[in-house]
């Protein structure tokens, strides 16, 4: 087995692509260790070699977090990066990420996009159930027209497949 260079908790995803943004896909991304051996770079079930990296960068948001974007066998795959220190109001990497990596990354400054904040946020204020119950039919948990200030229920797959919605 390779020798360990450094491992860390994060997020991960293939689903994203080369943007940079705020999705469900976050919400729903793998957590596991990302760790980076001496040939491979190994999270969960994915092992990249380095030979097979095409293009990586090291993705600075301001004041937030940090993202690695690794491009290799026609996938791209991003990391969300744990901050070295959770309580300093700037961001900061851990400083191996600092120093010389074992496969070449570009290091660049990045932002959101502003589309994804509007619609990550109004997609958590729908989820949370501060949405309207009278849009839902009262089979699946809404309330029907006009019934006021009841909140709608959580859907399972079978209640929604029940009322043929699915």
């Amino acid at each position: 087995m390779n020798d360990v260079l450094f491992r860390c908790r994060v997020r991960g995803t293939d689903r994203e692509g080369d943007r940079v943004r705020m999705s469900l896909n976050w919400a729903f991304a793998q957590r596991a260790e990302l760790i980076l051996t001496g040939s491979a770079l190994v999270f969960a079930n994915w092992a990249v070699s380095y030979a097979e990296i095409e293009d990586a960068a090291l993705v600075c948001i301001p004041r937030t977090w940090w993202r690695l974007i690794v491009r290799g066998r026609g996938t791209v795959y991003q990391f969300l990066l744990p901050p070295a220190d959770i309580w300093t109001w700037e961001a900061t990497l851990d400083p191996f990420w600092n120093g010389p990596l074992p496969f070449p990354v570009r290091r660049v400054a990045g932002r959101l996009e502003r589309r994804s904040v509007v619609l990550t946020v109004l997609a958590l204020f729908w989820g949370a159930g501060f949405a309207p119950a009278a849009q839902l039919p009262a089979e699946v948990g809404g309330v029907g027209r006009g019934a006021p200030g009841r909140r709608t229920a959580i859907m399972t797959e079978e209640l929604l497949a029940e009322a043929g919605v699915l």
